[in-house]
């Protein structure tokens, strides 16, 4: 959240610098892109650089070779060696943290946390929750696909049903 940085001279895209030189050329930057395009929200596309996520994010993904995710509700935005990777596959047939998705490669691909907001912001957390198969329902989505809008069923969503302020005390 640019924001909890007050004044920025060059705003989101100093940020968004200062990430790409520490990763250097032969790293790679993720960055939440998320949408949550539940059915009664706007339909996901893919192609539109538009995330909930804040200025950041926003200006990451108007960056030249940045390429994001499918997922409907849970994008992710990548540029760097591994992007293409990194959000290959990643789309509502699977759970927004699913182990086999983006945050799992990320994971394996040993890759680090920036956190720029509070801690009970951290998403990263749902894919513990994921991951330890913790119970989580299925929520319907739109998203673009060719042109046309399809309905399909996103399983395994993370709701934010305890407050993470205790998790990350633990």
């Amino acid at each position: 959240s640019l924001s909890r940085f007050g004044y920025v001279a060059g705003g989101a895209d100093t940020i968004v610098n200062a990430f790409l030189e520490s990763v250097g050329p032969k790293g790679t930057l993720v960055m939440p892109a998320h949408n949550h395009s539940w059915v009664g929200a706007a339909p996901f596309d893919p192609s539109a650089r538009h995330t909930h996520v804040g200025a950041v994010s926003r200006a990451f993904l108007a960056r030249e070779g940045v390429v994001r995710s499918d997922h409907p509700t849970h994008p992710v935005a990548a540029k760097g060696h591994l992007a293409q990777f990194i959000v290959d596959g990643h789309d509502h047939t699977m759970g927004p943290m699913a182990r086999s998705g983006s945050y799992g490669k990320i994971a394996d691909a040993g890759g680090k946390i920036v956190l720029l907001a509070p801690l009970s912001s951290n998403t990263t957390i749902h894919a513990g929750e994921m991951w330890a198969e913790t119970p989580a329902p299925g929520v319907m989505v739109h998203f673009i696909k060719d042109g046309r809008r399809i309905e399909a069923e996103v399983p395994r969503v993370p709701m934010h049903v305890a407050a993470f302020a205790s998790v990350n005390r633990a």
